[in-house]
């Protein structure tokens, strides 16, 4: 996923649950808050197709998600991708995303489940929102896995995205985070995640506590 030369569609099963409450009712009740959605946003292309919309139908979606956080997109400091692992499909999406975070200053982390699972198919959204919830609340921004040579558009100098190779802490400040997911009919889902590490969750408290090996 994400590589100059991609592995093509890699099947997967699994299932996914997450927990969804007010913000205000989650504190309240003293329950761990790993994240926030603070916004949201769709795009159907309107195709009979096999392959993910293109990059337009799929900025479409991102534009929408953050407009609706009211959230500059450069601001984002990790984004889950759809990572289909296909040569067009991968190129659309970073071309979205790139267009997306054109101009900003500090790359966003790339990367996405699949290249660790698969394609879960029906699952799949839900396998990337629960692993970048993880990330949020842990304070870890995860490596992006099986990237031999990441994409030519992505060795880019001054690119809006990268690939991160080992796991590292996030930066300090509020976590922003985004998840794409995408439908083989032509849809585009795209959610904007965020934590404050002020108000840390209890998995965050005892990831940190651990020793690192």
């Amino acid at each position: 996923v994400y590589d100059e030369n991609p592995t093509g569609y890699l099947p997967g099963e699994g299932c996914g649950v997450v927990i969804l409450m007010r913000t205000a009712d989650a504190r309240a009740a003293d329950l761990p808050v790993y994240a926030e959605i603070t916004g949201w946003g769709t795009s159907a292309a309107g195709q009979d197709m096999v392959t993910a919309a293109g990059p337009d139908g799929q900025l479409l979606a991102l534009r929408r998600a953050y407009e609706r956080a009211a959230t500059d997109p450069a601001d984002v400091q990790l984004i889950e991708g759809h990572g289909s692992g296909t040569g067009p499909d991968d190129e659309a999406e970073i071309t979205a995303l790139s267009q997306l975070r054109a101009g900003a200053r500090v790359p966003a982390a790339l990367g996405s489940i699949k290249a660790n699972i698969g394609h879960t198919k029906a699952a799949a959204g839900s396998a990337g929102l629960i692993k970048t919830v993880l990330a949020l609340g842990t304070g870890i921004v995860p490596p992006a896995t099986g990237v031999s040579a990441p994409h030519p558009m992505l060795r880019e100098d001054g690119g809006s995205l990268v690939l991160p190779r080992t796991a590292r802490e996030w930066p300090e400040g509020i976590r922003i985070a985004g998840v794409s997911a995408m439908d083989p009919g032509g849809i585009s889902v795209h959610l904007v995640l965020r934590n404050e590490p002020g108000r840390s969750s209890r998995l965050d408290r005892i990831v940190r506590s651990l020793p690192r090996i």
